[in-house]
């Protein structure tokens, strides 16, 4: 989270953070996992940036209230940084209500928008919800009011009301489509009206060339600047528009509307592809993949491929790829393949050393194996991820990310099947040497 600076850039960051592509990863193993990534000395320092701001919250009380609301902000953003998100969220409630005596709208929305963001984020619904109705009874701006109805359609899939996600996630894309033009027309319009009225404006000179040679290329700049300023602002908003899709998709998916889901995602791939985002042009692609591999594996599989038929970026975008067509093929009922393209993985989060990336795929390889009924080869990708995992966070952390996924392993396996894969495993490891 970013310190609010300026209402512009408030609601800049809430339209381009209030729409993340959901994953269906365990949360709580990702969450452990980069709570270990985290170095001593960037926990320290967070800790000492979030001291720092709880004095000067209580240094401003009494004073200043915009400043104290400034301070505020400061405290929401030291404290998310800490990851403590319910001080964060208190702080810019308490922020919104300053704003509010102040008479400055924007920021009041904007903090409510955060603070219910965040109630969401630690789920805690019930204050996420009433931070909603803070809003509905203030007087905001447009521009914020219509990131709240982002917000709503993220809280009602929080809640599990997937069919109510997807279409109030639709309704934000009809505002989106009500509101602006495509990059090409606005830019025509913009020049248009920025011809006519330096024109216009021109008139009373019109008699002596010099002025009017002057004066053409005065038109000229501001039809190119207005036409530049028009496209910017398509762009910015192709892309916010792109993140909606994939925000619905995550709803469609959940409410297993598989194609719908896919659609919007394609849809998303193309709108990053053509403002060159190519990172979020093949999350979107991959999302696609796998969503209509639920009902057409063989479509799956050659969206698949065409992203996999191109270079990674890096190890990141490899197991990405990896755990995604691992996914379709398991799908489709190849689990021995699932099993390899996710051991692909597992090498493209080592070649990173992205610790999140690697439990991901060995968890993904683990379920593949027991698709195949391999207990051996099981059991050997969790042992192997207890020591991979211990030199890169260090060894408790590797025990503290491995072991409730060998324990869910005795579980599935029973006492006796899971005493013969380890002891199978073992015995072709110092056979191995």
């Amino acid at each position: 989270m970013t310190a609010v600076t300026s209402t512009g850039a408030a609601t800049a960051a809430t339209d381009t953070t209030a729409a993340t592509t959901a994953t269906d990863t365990t949360a709580a193993t990702y969450a452990t996992a980069a709570t270990y990534a985290t170095t001593a000395s960037a926990a320290t320092a967070a800790a000492a940036a979030a001291a720092d701001a709880r004095d000067e919250v209580a240094r401003l009380r009494g004073g200043d209230p915009a400043a104290l609301a400034e301070a505020l902000e400061g405290l929401a953003t030291a404290a998310a940084e800490e990851g403590d998100l319910g001080t964060a969220a208190a702080a810019l409630e308490e922020a919104a209500g300053v704003w509010d005596r102040v008479a400055e709208p924007a920021r009041e929305g904007f903090c409510l928008l955060l603070a219910a963001s965040m109630q969401r984020l630690r789920g805690d619904l019930g204050a996420a919800r009433h931070n909603l109705d803070r809003a509905a009874a203030a007087d905001l701006p447009d521009g914020v009011r219509r990131a709240f109805a982002v917000e709503e359609a993220e809280q009602a899939l929080a809640r599990g009301e997937a069919e109510t996600a997807y279409e109030a996630f639709g309704a934000v894309l009809a505002l989106l489509d009500s509101g602006h033009d495509s990059a090409p027309e606005a830019a025509r319009m913009a020049t248009q009206d920025a011809t006519r009225d330096a024109k216009r404006d021109s008139t009373q000179d019109a008699a002596h060339d010099a002025t009017q040679d002057a004066t053409q290329d005065a038109t000229q700049d501001a039809a190119q600047d207005a036409a530049r300023d028009a496209t910017r602002d398509a762009v910015q908003d192709g892309a916010v528009r792109a993140r909606i899709l994939q925000r619905r998709a995550a709803a469609g998916i959940a409410a297993r509307r598989w194609h719908d889901a896919a659609g919007d995602l394609m849809d998303a791939e193309e709108l990053f592809t053509a403002h060159g985002e190519r990172d979020e042009a093949e999350a979107a692609a991959l999302g696609a993949a796998w969503a209509v591999a639920h009902v057409d594996p063989e479509t799956a599989e050659r969206v698949w491929a065409a992203v996999a038929a191109t270079a990674p970026r890096d190890g990141v975008a490899a197991a990405q790829r990896g755990i995604t067509g691992g996914r379709v093929a398991l799908l489709a009922g190849e689990p021995a393949l699932a099993l390899r393209r996710f051991d692909d993985a597992r090498r493209g989060a080592l070649d990173a050393a992205d610790p999140i990336a690697y439990l991901a795929a060995v968890r993904e390889a683990v379920g593949a194996a027991g698709a195949l009924g391999d207990d051996v080869t099981a059991y050997a990708r969790l042992a192997t991820a207890w020591v991979t995992v211990g030199d890169l966070l260090g060894p408790e952390a590797g025990r503290q990310l491995v072991r409730p996924l060998l324990e869910d392993l005795r579980v599935r396996l029973g006492p006796a099947r899971f005493t013969a894969a380890r002891a199978a495993y073992e015995s072709r490891a110092r056979a191995t040497g």
